[in-house]
């Protein structure tokens, strides 16, 4: 489902474009927003692998954006704040996300049961750079990673997401990307390339 607010704000698909991606449009509305998500049809007790590819625009001031996977389709993004103090909408998610009100580097946020555990300054984003993210959920134990495509080789996940720090894994999620204005007169387009869930998690 698609979830949008705010001038211009918008989820569009262009037939026929390279790679198939959808364009998340922030609009020009302060703290304007657009949102994709898919049906909630797996859960880390049978476990899966999401892998996503999207690609930041030529300018990342003035932006939030998430990808990973959460228990809503329709939510004025998963995370609210990643601050130090994180604070969330979802109740039950793990998504990677970069909020230029904090600072320019990406996170990774997952909460189990609205008890939120953020990493925070993984890796500083960049501009017009395509990136390669994986979430693989067994049980409530969360593992992530996320490389710019064509960067340094993929190592050990990133840590601290397992348990009563991961995800419920009785609770169904789906796919979701999202990209928020963090300024009125700057309207920022997020691509997202590609999504794929594997169940069970290999």
């Amino acid at each position: 489902a698609a979830k949008t607010n705010g001038t211009s704000a918008a989820v569009t698909h262009t037939e026929h474009n390279q790679y198939g991606y959808v364009d998340l449009v922030t609009g020009t509305t302060d703290d304007g927003y657009a949102g994709q998500g898919f049906t909630q049809n797996w859960d880390g007790d049978r476990g899966f692998l999401f892998e996503t590819l999207f690609e930041t625009p030529a300018a990342i001031t003035t932006l939030k954006f998430e990808a990973g996977i959460s228990d809503a389709d329709d939510d004025a993004g998963a995370v609210n704040q990643k601050a130090t103090t994180t604070t969330a909408t979802a109740g039950d998610f793990a998504v990677f996300v970069l909020d230029t009100d904090d600072d320019a580097n990406f996170a990774f946020v997952s909460a189990k049961g609205g008890t939120v555990v953020g990493s925070q300054d993984l890796l500083a984003a960049a501009v017009s750079t395509v990136y390669y993210a994986a979430i693989r959920v067994d049980g409530d134990n969360v593992e992530a990673w996320l490389t710019p495509v064509g960067g340094a080789m993929i190592g050990a996940p990133i840590a601290g997401h397992g348990g009563a720090a991961g995800i419920e894994g009785g609770t169904a999620v789906g796919p979701w990307a999202f990209a928020q204005a963090r300024a009125g007169s700057a309207s920022r387009t997020m691509k997202w390339l590609k999504w794929r869930m594997t169940a069970p998690a290999w």
